[in-house]
C-alpha cells in the first residue's frame, strides 16, 4: 500500500546514504560536506549519515567539532590503527540497521572502505575525487590505489573535468560526473576597526597584503612565490605575504625566507579558523600552485571580492577568465608570478576591477543550492540504475 501510494504521488523514496571521510581539519572535501549535508537534510531525496575515523580515547576534531556547530549528526568510526577492521564492522551494522543503499567516500582510506563495503553489502557506490598531493613516496601509493580503486564505484564523482582526466581511465568515463564546489555568499563584512586591530595583533601592518591559503607543501608552489617575493622586494615595492596553513614545507620555506633576508615582508600564520577575518584583512589573493582540484580558496577570494593571482592549473582556468577577472600565470615561473603581482601592486585600480568582477561571476554558479540539486541528481540515477 506505501508504495502505491508513493507512486501515485509521484514521489521517489529517499536514498538512505553512508558518507565516509577521514579528515580532522576543514579542507576542501570536509567544507564541501559541511555545505552539502544540511541542503540534503532539507529535502526528501536523500537521508545522508555521515561518519569520520577517530582514535579511541581522542578529543573532537576540528572537523567534528564543526559539525556538531552545524547540527550535523556525525558517527565516530572508532579505531585503534588505520585500517582497523573494527569500523568496517560497524559501518556494515549501521548500513544493515538504517536499511542504507548508497555509499559515499571522499579519499583514498575512504575508497578503499567503499570497495570492500561494496562487495560485502551490494550497495551502490559513490566515490570522489578531490586531488593528490605528492608530499612523500606514501601518500603517492595512496593516492595511486585511489586511482585503480575508482573504477569500481558506480559513479565517479570529480569537482572538475581536468581532474577527471587526470585520474580516470578514458573507458571508465562514462561513470564520471563532474560536481563543482560551491560556497555560501558573505553574510556580512568584517568591522574595519577590528580587523585593523587583528593586523596589529600578528604584525601584518605593510599597506599591501598579499594572502596566500593552503597546504604548505611541494606541490603548492610556495617555494616560487618566495622567488616572485624576492623580486617584489628588489623592486622597492611595500607588501606582506600572508601564509595561511601548514605541512610537511613550512621548515623549509622558513628556511627560505632567512637565506632570501625575506623576515619582514613573510608572516606564517599556521591554521586559522577566522578565515573571514584573513580575507579582510588582505589586498590580493595568490594561489602558486602545480597541481590543483578545484581550489575552494578561489572560491572564498571571489567571494570576498579579492583580485587574484593564480596557476594555470586543474580547474582554475575553468572558474576564472584570465585578463577578465583574474591573472593566470604558468607553474613554477616566479618571473611570471612576480609580475602579475607586480601589476596589480602598482595598478590598485585595475586590481579593484578584477575583484569586482570575479564577485560578479560567482552565483549562481557556484551557490550550494546548485550544487545540492546536482548531488540529488547523482543519487537518483543511482535509484534508477537498481
Amino acid at each position: 500500500m506505501k508504495g502505491n501510494l508513493l507512486q501515485s504521488l509521484d514521489v521517489e523514496p529517499a536514498s538512505a546514504v553512508v558518507v565516509i571521510i577521514s579528515t580532522k581539519i576543514i579542507g576542501g572535501p570536509g567544507k564541501g560536506l559541511l555545505q552539502l549535508i544540511p541542503g540534503l537534510n532539507s529535502g526528501n531525496r536523500a537521508k545522508p549519515i555521515l561518519c569520520t575515523f577517530k582514535k579511541r580515547g581522542e578529543g573532537d576534531s576540528l572537523f567534528i567539532s564543526a559539525c556538531k556547530e552545524k547540527g550535523i549528526n556525525v558517527i565516530p568510526l572508532l579505531q585503534r590503527f588505520n585500517f582497523d577492521p573494527q569500523p568496517f564492522l560497524q559501518l556494515i551494522r549501521l548500513m544493515r540497521e538504517q536499511q542504507m543503499n548508497i555509499i559515499q567516500t571522499h579519499g583514498y582510506k575512504e575508497s578503499f572502505f567503499g570497495f570492500i563495503l561494496k562487495w560485502i553489502t551490494r550497495k551502490r557506490w559513490i566515490c570522489f575525487l578531490h586531488g593528490t598531493t605528492d608530499e612523500n613516496l606514501k601518500v603517492r601509493l595512496y593516492h595511486a590505489l585511489d586511482k585503480f580503486l575508482a573504477r569500481f564505484a558506480d559513479r565517479i564523482v570529480s569537482v572538475s573535468n581536468e581532474l577527471a582526466e587526470r585520474i580516470v581511465p578514458r573507458r571508465y568515463f562514462y561513470k564520471v560526473r563532474i560536481l563543482e564546489n560551491a560556497i555560501e555568499p558573505i553574510k556580512a563584512k568584517v568591522n574595519p576597526f577590528i580587523v585593523a586591530k587583528w593586523k596589529r595583533r600578528f604584525g601584518v601592518e605593510k599597506s599591501n597584503i598579499i594572502v596566500c591559503v593552503g597546504r604548505l607543501s611541494p606541490e603548492k608552489g610556495q617555494d616560487v612565490l618566495l622567488d616572485a617575493a624576492r623580486g617584489l622586494v628588489n623592486s622597492g615595492l611595500n607588501f606582506q605575504i600572508v601564509l595561511v596553513g601548514d605541512g610537511p614545507s613550512r621548515r623549509n620555506l622558513e628556511r627560505k625566507c632567512l637565506q632570501f633576508n625575506l623576515r619582514d615582508h613573510i608572516k606564517f600564520l599556521g591554521q586559522r579558523k577566522d578565515m573571514d577575518m584573513v580575507y579582510a584583512a588582505s589586498d590580493i589573493l595568490v594561489l602558486p600552485s602545480f597541481k590543483e582540484g578545484m581550489p575552494n580558496v578561489i572560491l572564498e577570494a571571489m567571494a570576498h571580492g579579492l583580485p587574484i593571482v593564480a596557476t594555470r592549473v586543474g580547474s582554475i582556468p575553468e572558474m576564472l577568465k584570465d585578463g577578465i577577472d583574474a591573472t593566470l600565470v604558468p607553474p613554477g615561473d616566479s618571473a611570471a608570478l612576480q609580475a602579475a603581482l607586480e601589476d596589480l601592486l602598482r595598478n590598485p585600480e585595475k586590481a579593484r576591477f578584477y575583484g569586482n568582477a570575479a564577485a560578479k561571476a560567482l552565483f549562481p554558479r557556484f551557490s550550494v543550492a546548485y550544487r545540492v540539486e546536482k548531488m540529488e541528481t547523482i543519487y537518483r540515477e543511482l535509484a534508477q540504475d537498481v
